[in-house]
């Protein structure tokens, strides 16, 4: 397979794949380099079209291909433009603000004890005209529908993590609007004839099917997997899948359209139906399918392709399987420019490109075995179908190491197997959901189908919850020179695409040589670093500080604030940053009504591993304890409570010491926090310690003046009266939250010391 065999003769491909990668690049550049390429590339399309006139020597179908391809190139980044600086920007400008909007909800995205979230189009915000999409998130149960008409006081915010931003932003969504009183929400009306909302209507209806005949768990895994319904579907059950390498079964794809598709044309066939009326047949409900599952990025891409292959039915022409994928990768680009940001489009797109590319290797190689085997062919064929489908997972892989760079920052090692392990179950679940729906009304059909579905669905869950529990099953790609990586391994497939070569071997050469030399750096880069702790503290609020320690991939969040759900959004990113994939320990320095929902989330969405808390000091904390410990059990989470001033030991030769200080004018405890390495000490504490009595003062300038580095944080009372820290202290680095105490001590001290103000986070090291 050779650049020639691939572009040659393929002007749409060739037209599309360069629309695809100009995509990418328009997001990342700005709006006066996307003008310059746009005019350039409209510059050569005229000048092709005036020398195909004027000259004889420029060829019809060359001058097409170059025409073709710098048109898609000045459409791709002027989409781009439009939709990434233009759109997104004019949404933008409504943050932080509060506003009253109008909207209808078209979707749930998400419903819990503790709040609701929900897709909504908003038509007017502050009684000016307007159309965008947005998520509505209620802070308690709402019982909004879709189909509501509201009006609603909000408050407008960008999204807490970078991860979420992005996955928003994939799905055309730029802007979180925040109700935090029921009473702020009013129904004014209801649209039963908005094609979303009837379509999800139709879609929860058929959901309700599986949810009122099977048990919870399997109702809730095949609405996923047949109808793309996940609102109902556990976090736990989601983590799980992803760690396990399996979350692509439960979005929907070439696999749950091919399975479905191809029962319908089983059945048109037995019933003698002509091909061409099959075909049509096919077509329609291709396209019903694809709206009734919500319009699903992954299912479109795989729809598209299948369009393309029953029109060839129609025409009786052959159908070109890379012409098709990169045509439906680029329609779809073209409809919704913020695919670009989508994971699961690249993924799917990756995957199926890796097949389409690598697969006819593999077959050759099998076609010519199976040709000296002879007779046995037959015998060894469900041995070859296993192994064929292996490897095509295997080379679905390939590309997709370079989308897990690029968005996930994150990959399962047990991805292959699972793929393998849980493919059987997973085609039963959709071939069998769907067989349900169809005789959901027949006692013993039903009965015997509804056994089968709860049997898959349940040894899925099992497998997937059992891979989560295993130690670093899922590896961080997060490292400094991870960009430099994902782009070598770009070039290296590109090339291994175009090399002139029949070779499998050789053709993947570049590409496993690349892989190969990261993970070598990345090795380098852990025994570079396993000496370094490291402690990211954020103030995510002007009362929730965090901290997080971690060291050689583990991280442990200490807890100091109010333990709001937004702390721990914030602190999501510096999990990432530390490269975890696990947290090893959360620990809270105090009980608050918020830590009840907040840990209950950061369980269901994260691995935890233990949680230590403060032994409870009155009534009220020992019942915050008690749930907060349930929820810890229900999720195997291990439980650990600590003294006030107890020493922890959190890594091998690190140790964390939590101490609590009363004052006379507030109920709220000063914490003091002192990390300690064998050579580095950094404490962190709260305003207000020169308030304490005499004795904690000196206690607590005795750590101060021992310390290399300091935080002077935002939880607990804030500072009356003036302060110092002892003027022998060592530290190399002082740090604040607050601009006035900054300014304050940096004007009474006379020592040249490193001083910065955290409006943010920051991150400090210590050398173990």
């Amino acid at each position: 397979m050779n650049i020639i065999a691939i572009f040659n003769k393929r002007p749409l491909f060739t037209a599309c794949i360069l629309y695809l990668l100009f995509a990418v690049i328009g997001y990342f550049v700005s709006p006066a380099i996307k003008f310059v390429i746009i005019t350039l590339a409209l510059i050569i399309a005229f000048s092709f079209v005036i020398l195909k006139f004027a000259s004889k020597k420029v060829g019809a179908y060359t001058a097409l291909c170059v025409i073709m391809s710098s048109l898609m190139v000045a459409l791709s980044l002027f989409s781009s433009y439009r939709y990434f600086n233009v759109y997104a920007e004019s949404v933008e400008e409504y943050y932080n603000e509060t506003h009253t909007i109008e909207a209808l909800v078209t979707s749930g995205r998400s419903y819990d004890a503790n709040y609701s979230t929900y897709n909504v189009t908003v038509s007017k915000i502050d009684g000016k005209e307007t159309d965008h999409k947005a998520v509505l998130t209620c802070t308690y149960a709402s019982e909004l529908e879709p189909g509501f008409l509201i009006i609603a006081n909000v408050s407008a915010t960008d999204f807490d993590s970078d991860f979420t931003k992005s996955s928003m932003r994939s799905d055309g969504i730029f802007i979180q609007y925040t109700s935090n009183n029921e009473a702020s929400v009013l129904v004014t009306d209801e649209d039963d004839f908005h094609p979303l909302v009837k379509l999800s209507e139709w879609n929860t209806s058929l959901s309700r099917v599986f949810r009122v005949n099977l048990d919870e768990n399997t109702a809730e895994i095949c609405a996923a997997m047949l109808l793309g319904n996940k609102t109902r579907l556990s976090n736990v059950v989601e983590r799980d899948f992803s760690r396990a390498g399996a979350s692509h079964l439960l979005a929907l794809s070439g696999l749950h359209v091919s399975i479905i598709m191809g029962v319908l044309m089983i059945l048109l066939k037995k019933l003698r139906i002509p091909t061409k009326a099959i075909a049509v047949i096919l077509i329609a409900g291709s396209i019903f399918y694809l709206f009734l599952t919500g319009i699903k990025i992954s299912a479109a891409r795989s729809v598209i392709m299948a369009l393309l292959i029953y029109l060839s039915l129609l025409s009786s022409r052959e159908n070109d399987s890379l012409t098709s994928l990169s045509f439906a990768g680029a329609l779809i680009m073209v409809i919704s420019p913020c695919s670009v940001l989508d994971a699961g489009f690249w993924m799917s797109f990756g995957a199926t490109l890796g097949i389409l590319i690598y697969v006819p290797f593999f077959n050759d190689i099998i076609g010519t075995l199976t040709g000296k085997i002879g007779a046995k062919v037959k015998l060894l064929k469900p041995l070859v179908t296993v192994v064929s489908a292996l490897i095509a997972g295997i080379f679905a892989l390939i590309p997709l190491v370079i989308v897990l760079f690029i968005f996930i920052k994150k990959v399962s090692l047990a991805s292959v197997l699972s793929s393998v392990v849980l493919a059987i179950p997973a085609y039963l679940i959709i071939l069998f959901s769907l067989l349900f729906l169809l005789f959901s009304k027949i006692p013993l059909i039903s009965f015997i189908i509804a056994k089968i579905l709860s049997f898959s669905a349940h040894f899925m869950t099992k497998y997937c919850a059992n891979m989560s529990e295993v130690e670093n099953i899922v590896v961080s790609l997060n490292y400094p020179f991870a960009a430099i990586a994902a782009i070598a391994l770009c070039a290296a497939f590109a090339y291994s695409i175009i090399k002139k070569s029949r070779n499998m071997f050789t053709s993947l050469m570049p590409f496993a040589l690349t892989l190969i030399v990261f993970v070598g750096a990345m090795y380098i880069y852990n025994y570079s670093e396993k000496d370094t702790v490291s402690v990211y503290y954020a103030n995510a609020s002007s009362t929730s500080d965090m901290l997080v320690i971690s060291n050689n991939g583990e991280s442990i969040i200490c807890d100091i604030g109010s333990g709001s759900n937004s702390s721990y959004y914030s602190i999501l990113d510096a999990i990432s940053e530390a490269r975890s994939t696990e947290i090893r320990a959360i620990i809270l320095s105090r009980y608050t009504r918020k830590h009840v929902s907040s840990l209950y989330n950061v369980f269901t969405n994260q691995k935890v591993k233990e949680l230590w808390i403060p032994y409870p000091l009155n009534e009220d904390d020992y019942y915050k304890m008690v749930r907060i410990v349930e929820y810890a059990e229900k999720y195997g989470v291990g439980v650990r409570v600590y003294l006030d001033g107890e020493t922890l030991c959190i890594f091998e030769d690190t140790q964390i010491t939590l101490h609590s200080y009363k004052i006379n004018r507030s109920v709220t405890a000063i914490s003091l926090i002192s990390i300690n390495t064998p050579r580095d000490r950094l404490v962190y504490c709260s305003p207000a310690f020169n308030e304490t009595s005499k004795d904690d003062i000196e206690e607590i300038n005795r750590i101060l003046a021992d310390a290399d580095y300091i935080i002077f944080g935002n939880k607990g009372p804030k500072t009356k009266t003036d302060y110092s820290i002892p003027a022998d202290n060592k530290a190399s680095l002082i740090a604040f939250s607050d601009e006035i105490r900054a300014a304050y001590y940096t004007e009474i001290s006379n020592r040249s010391i490193s001083y910065s103000l955290v409006t943010d986070h920051c991150k400090f090291c210590l050398e173990d």
